[in-house]
Order: C-alpha cells, then structure tokens, then sequence
C-alpha cells in the first residue's frame, strides 16, 4: 500500500520480500523502482507522472528486475 507521495518518490509498505531494483506496479499501471528497501517500507522511484498516485492506494510486485541492453551497438552505434 502507498504510504505518501512526493516529487516522483512513493513510499510503499506490505512488500517484504521486494528486492532491490525491482519494479512495482501502482494501481492504473504506473510502474517505479524500488530502491530504499527498509524493513517497513520501500522507497520507490516513480516512471511516470505521479499526480494519480495517493497514499492508501494499491502496489504490487512485478518480479522482474530493471534491465538494460547493453549491446556494444547501442553504446557506440558509429562503430559499426
């Protein structure tokens, strides 16, 4: 559950098994990172507009961790 909101940053508690850069989905489908995994609450960076985001609604986890390709032609597309 969504403890507070504010500049892009959710508190959220019930997700005691959450791991470190995790995603978590909001209500409506908005998805954060967690990040500041305390043994009550997490910190969450928000990816998106945070305006219908409020303290009570509901936070799930996704499971997945944050990723990024890193192919060598992303990092350095003149290359090849």
């Amino acid at each position: 559950m969504v403890k507070s909101v504010s500049r892009g940053i959710a508190t959220a508690s019930g997700l005691p098994t959450v791991k470190a850069d995790e995603l978590i989905r909001f209500s409506g489908g908005l998805l954060g990172i967690a990040f500041n995994l305390d043994p009550d609450e997490v910190g969450v960076i928000l990816l998106g507009e945070s305006e219908h985001i409020e303290a009570g609604d509901r936070v799930q986890r996704t499971g997945r961790i944050l990723d990024v390709p890193n192919e060598r032609r992303w990092i350095i597309p003149w290359l090849w």
